[in-house]
């Protein structure tokens, strides 16, 4: 046994398990806080690939049709024509998208202004304006208050001013139709009965009488019975009470005024009917009668100055209220202004307006992207072999319009997956190796044909996709089988992060990011295309908060883009161990 322990390699191993075991402890079980993976949050540049492998065959001519429908407006080359890579064959009737891309413009320009205006730093001249906005608001609410008082003093004088003239037309009615003053001698009782008196019975006129005479007794007990309350809560008051009540009794009083006016109209319409009645029949009619028409007129001419006056300052009140009310709201207003250039531009705001940015460049690029698909570019240098476009024809998407046989003598034909044909355009560069001779030796092809038709292989869908060679090379040979990387979309200088930092939840992508707390023990993994000699492990005061994101481009190389949400410098966590 003595001489087995002896032995080099069992004394070797014993030693690397002790280190193992003591090491391990030291650097996982030295505390029990959960240990982190992260990265650095920054910007880089990310490119998405599409692979796919191919066979090289002998090229033959490469259909060409436009990506939307519409009306054929120029066609630029005909049969035999030479063309080269880029050039413009035919083009659909695009002034709409033409209208389209010019508002994206100006509206990406305005979000850029917008941006660059709240990068500026505030201005001395501006705080003086927003300032001096500010006292106006105040002067304004001082003016209107001055005003509201007013209104309330000159509200009492056009009461007292009413009740100056009521009192006296109020007794002028009560003597007109309750005293016996146009025929004291005939024993014929007070002026209301015999107006109804003058009546005769023909055509129901006396009926009428006494249907008009009701309605003068209760006018005027109605109007006696507001104005008798009304006056007495005038005099219990005075141009010191508060505002609430003369305002209510500047209302009561024109409401009162108005019924008495009703009341005086009632008693006219009596006095007018039995005069009309006199006449027709050619009676004579007492001279008290006119005396009374012309009271009448004078107490109509006083109610409605009185009723004209009470409108006006109700409305000269409400105005100075409503006034007061729109300063306090642009006091406020003008404040939050003041206070908001006085703490600068909130980093939030310039990073929506960011987000504005970036989504108006897409609405742009979208419009560009429509645009392209009104026109047929040749994707190689060749010549042309058919062309079926007509100037004013209707056509219709993916429909072949033009042939060219390429100058080049090979291409590549791919069956490309479903999952992948949605990043493949017409034009995309790409980078091939052949088999034949290693991955050492690259190759350029550009994209030339997409199928639009699916092509079903061992069951599953497919597109064939054409490639051209840019260069003829007498190296390549028909049947080679060909390694296709397809550089289908690019981003620069973006924020990224290695995909599996993505938390999904409810719909919603998070991430989780270290901030400064106690005992946590992360390590930096700088994977995703991040030279570093090894991961490091740290021991930090750290913690960390989920953050929602929103993600754009997934890149070929395990990361994708930020495009709010997190910022340069943050420490994401890729990796947590409990």
């Amino acid at each position: 046994m003595i001489k087995f322990l002896k032995r080099p390699i069992v004394i070797i191993s014993l030693i690397v398990l002790v280190g193992g075991i003591v090491g391990g402890y030291v650097y996982f079980g030295g505390d029990n806080a959960p240990s982190y993976d992260f990265v650095i949050a920054e910007k880089r540049g990310l490119i998405q690939e599409v692979s796919v492998t191919g066979r090289v065959k002998s090229a033959d001519s490469v259909d060409l049709a436009f990506e939307r429908g519409g009306k054929v407006a120029r066609v630029y080359v005909g049969v035999g024509s030479k063309v080269s890579e880029g050039q413009t064959l035919a083009a659909l009737a695009n002034s709409e998208i033409n209208l389209q891309i010019a508002q994206a413009q100006d509206s990406l320009d305005s979000a850029k202004i917008a941006l660059e205006k709240l990068r500026i730093p505030t201005k001395t001249i501006d705080l003086l304006t927003a300032e001096n906005a500010l006292a106006k608001a105040e002067e304004s609410k001082l003016t209107a208050e001055a005003d509201l008082q007013k209104a309330y003093d000159d509200g009492f004088n056009t009461i007292a001013n009413a009740f100056a003239d009521l009192p006296e037309i109020m007794a002028g009615l009560e003597d007109m139709m309750f005293d016996n003053t146009i025929d004291p001698g005939s024993g014929g009782g007070d002026n209301i009965t015999w107006y109804v008196n003058q009546t005769d019975y023909r055509n129901d006129r006396r009926d009428k009488a006494i249907r008009l005479r009701d309605d003068v007794y209760t006018a005027y007990n109605n109007a006696r019975s507001v104005y008798t309350k009304s006056f007495d809560n005038y005099r219990v008051s005075s141009r010191n009470s508060d505002a609430k009540t003369i305002e209510s009794l500047i209302s009561e009083i024109y409401d009162t005024t108005k019924i008495i006016a009703d009341a005086i109209k009632t008693i006219n319409n009596y006095i007018d009917f039995v005069q009309d009645n006199m006449e027709l029949n050619d009676w004579t009619i007492p001279s008290e009668v006119a005396v009374h028409q012309s009271n009448i007129n004078s107490y109509t001419t006083e109610t409605n100055g009185h009723l004209l006056a009470l409108l006006d300052i109700k409305d000269t009140i409400r105005t100075s209220k409503d006034t007061i009310i729109n300063s306090n709201r642009t006091i406020a207003e003008k404040t939050e202004t003041l206070n908001d250039l006085k703490a600068g531009t909130d980093q939030l705001d310039i990073d929506a307006q960011e987000v504005t940015v970036r989504q108006r460049e897409n609405a742009l690029k979208e419009a560009q992207v429509q645009f392209a698909k009104t026109i047929i570019r040749a994707p190689i240098s060749g010549t042309v072999t058919k062309q079926d476009a007509k100037v004013g024809e209707i056509v219709s998407a993916n429909t072949s319009m033009v042939s060219i046989i390429s100058a080049s003598q090979f291409e590549i034909e791919a069956n490309m997956p479903e999952a992948d044909i949605a990043k493949v355009s017409m034009g995309n560069t790409s980078l091939v190796t052949l088999d034949a001779y290693g991955r050492d030796i690259v190759f350029e092809a550009k994209v030339v044909a997409v199928d639009p038709a699916e092509t079903v292989v061992d069951g599953v869908a497919t597109y064939k996709v054409t490639f051209q060679f840019v260069k003829n090379d007498e190296r390549v040979k028909s049947g080679m089988t060909a390694n296709i990387d397809i550089a289908s979309a690019s981003r620069e200088n973006v924020i990224a992060v290695p995909q599996r930092a993505i938390i999904r939840k409810n719909g919603d992508q998070f991430v989780r990011i270290l901030n400064s707390k106690d005992n946590k023990r992360v390590k930096s993994d700088m994977t995703a295309n991040i030279d570093i000699a090894s991961a490091n492990r740290e021991n930090v005061n750290e913690d960390f908060e989920e953050v929602k994101v929103e993600t754009g481009l997934r890149g070929s190389d395990g990361n994708i883009e930020i495009i709010s949400g997190i910022s340069e410098g943050d420490k994401v966590i890729t990796f947590s161990e409990e």
